[in-house]
């Protein structure tokens, strides 16, 4: 567990986390079942940690009043320099309608 004020987002990340009905959804489910799937994170040389993978679950724990998120911390992502690729089992799960400000900008 790493406490969310050491948390950030890396530079350049393309998806918009937007505080919709959906995340109030997402809100309601941490707060009743707490965070189920850890983030996925690096060590920034600054201090703190950049969130590789699960923003949504960041701010959803932020709207919740969550102090810490369970993240896996991976020292060395694939790719190396400051690309990232990570590997996914199953696609991310259908979250309904994807508005325009949410899609990648590259």
């Amino acid at each position: 567990m790493i406490p969310l004020s050491e948390l950030h987002p890396f530079e350049g990340h393309p998806l918009r986390v937007v505080d919709d009905e959906e995340m109030q959804k997402t809100v309601e489910s941490v707060k009743q079942y707490g965070i189920l799937t850890p983030a996925i994170a690096r060590p920034n040389p600054d201090g703190g940690y950049e969130i590789i993978s699960g923003h949504r679950r960041l701010r959803a724990s932020e709207l919740a009043g969550l102090d810490k998120l369970p993240v896996i911390v991976k020292r060395r992502i694939e790719g190396g320099g400051n690309g990232v690729i990570i590997s996914v089992a199953s696609p991310p799960r259908p979250r309904g309608r994807i508005c325009e400000s949410a899609l990648p900008t590259a």
